[in-house]
């Protein structure tokens, strides 16, 4: 975990701490790296559908058709995996050269992955069977260069990488209703003395 040049006595502290040792390290701007993430989580969470949709689905009669909504909003999401890694390459520029590097699958016609990402991306498909095709080579394209992303060794890709999260889950954890985030907001830990109890977990 981080440390800043002062104690860390909140979230907001520790969101600080994070940003000094990684944002400012990667050579991005903060207010960029805010902006993009805010947008992604944003539709992120909006692909993801509503249990209900999901509850429906998996009660509901085994059909093409019924599971249609399903790779929509899979589809949906893995858009929004392909967009991140884009953002790589738009922020590290050739720091970000290892991605360029993987062997990509024979539909993308020997297009670099930022163009390939973009054109499946613009690509509809039409009927049940076109839409898993579709999203299987989404998902393909996503695992391919994410297992790369281990390859950018340079100490600005990986500050920015760990920029990136943070920022991401501060954004999801603050668009969840607290009713939801299993008691982790700042004030119900305090109250109930969270880490003390947690430290002291299996103590006599």
């Amino acid at each position: 975990m981080p440390r800043g040049d002062l104690p860390v006595n909140s979230y907001a502290d520790l969101l600080a701490a994070w940003e000094q040792k990684t944002c400012v390290a990667s050579g991005v701007e903060l207010a960029r790296i805010r902006h993009e993430d805010q947008s992604l989580v944003k539709q992120q969470r909006e692909s993801r559908g509503g249990l209900l949709d999901w509850l429906l689905q998996y009660l509901g009669p085994v059909c093409e058709t019924c599971e249609q909504s399903l790779y929509t909003h899979a589809q949906s999401y893995q858009d929004m995996l392909l967009w991140t890694l884009i953002g790589v390459s738009e922020d590290l520029g050739h720091q970000s050269h290892a991605l360029f590097s993987v062997k990509l699958p024979a539909w993308c016609e020997r297009k670099d992955y930022v163009a390939c990402s973009k054109d499946l991306m613009t690509q509809t498909a039409d009927g049940f069977k076109a839409n898993v095709e579709l999203f299987r080579r989404k998902a393909t394209l996503v695992s391919l260069l994410n297992d790369q992303l281990d390859q950018l060794e340079h100490h600005r890709a990986k500050a920015y990488m760990t920029c990136r999260a943070v920022q991401a889950a501060k954004i999801d954890f603050d668009a969840t209703d607290e009713s939801r985030n299993f008691a982790r907001a700042e004030d119900k830990r305090r109250a109930e003395q969270f880490f003390r109890i947690e430290a002291s977990v299996g103590m006599d």
